[in-house]
């Protein structure tokens, strides 16, 4: 049987390290978004964030969004080295059903909110004081990231770039695909947590490819790619409409990412 070399560990070919997103949750070691940011205010951390009017606090990477197209950008990476993988997690929420299903703005197709990923462009790139969506300085190719109105059956848009559109609805600017997603509760946190996976450069099977998971369902592999880029770095955005915070805060949602060497074949 073939054998494949990855990053110095041999597998024989079709096998994999991990084969599923409860593998992968289980098996990486992760890292909680640490504490940080401004919600108040712009801000230009150090280490950390880079935008405005938002806050990762409680020490378990929990977000929270203070009034509209704002956005807050982590200036670590998930990754530094093309041949790992990065993956970046919504690993978890407030306890209560009814907070998750009333995370709505109101408007289908809205923009309510939505994360991502990019590379070739660092945080500090961006408008300091407005959402990425709204305006054109991340680069169409240099990122991947999608907006929705909020859980339940929505519609969702997916782009590779900024929308230039600082309105509600769902910019055609950039935007690879739009599609109906139901982020719906499910049957245990694992069923509604979201993980995006940044593929290894040199991987057997999906090399490069960037890909947005809800539970264990592929909801979008994105045509945009980091190729041979070796950082990748994050970011949370809410756009429209405003006076939304309680819904941001009812629904705590708590982000950690993650590089990986092992072959990852979800």
């Amino acid at each position: 049987m073939p054998i494949i070399q990855h990053l110095g560990t041999a597998y024989a070919s079709g096998d994999v390290a991990i084969s599923s997103i409860a593998d992968l949750t289980s098996q990486v070691s992760w890292t909680i978004w640490p504490n940080g940011g401004n919600y108040t205010s712009s801000f230009n951390n150090a280490t950390d964030y880079y935008g405005s009017r938002a806050e990762i606090t409680s020490g378990d990477g929990r977000v929270r969004h203070n009034e509209y197209e704002y956005h807050i950008g982590t200036k670590f990476n998930a990754r530094t080295d093309d041949t790992k993988a990065a993956i970046f997690q919504i690993y978890g929420y407030n306890s209560s059903e009814n907070n998750f299903n009333n995370f709505y703005g109101g408007t289908d197709p809205g923009n309510l909110w939505g994360i991502g990923v990019g590379w070739n462009q660092v945080a500090t790139d961006m408008f300091l004081t407005n959402s990425i969506y709204a305006r054109s300085e991340l680069t169409s190719g240099n990122g991947a990231y999608f907006v929705t109105g909020g859980t339940g059956n929505r519609t969702w848009s997916f782009y590779d770039g900024g929308a230039s559109s600082n309105s509600q609805g769902q910019s055609s600017t950039n935007r690879e695909a739009q599609k109906s997603v139901n982020w719906a509760w499910g049957a245990n946190e694992a069923a509604r947590r979201m993980t995006y996976i940044v593929y290894a450069s040199n991987h057997p099977f999906h090399a490069g490819k960037v890909r947005l998971f809800i539970g264990e369902n592929l909801i979008h592999e994105f045509t945009s790619s980091p190729g041979t880029y070796d950082d990748i770095w994050m970011f949370s955005q809410h756009m429209y409409p405003s006076g939304q915070q309680s819904k941001f805060d009812a629904i705590d949602m708590k982000y950690r990412y993650a590089t990986s060497a092992e072959i990852i074949n979800i």
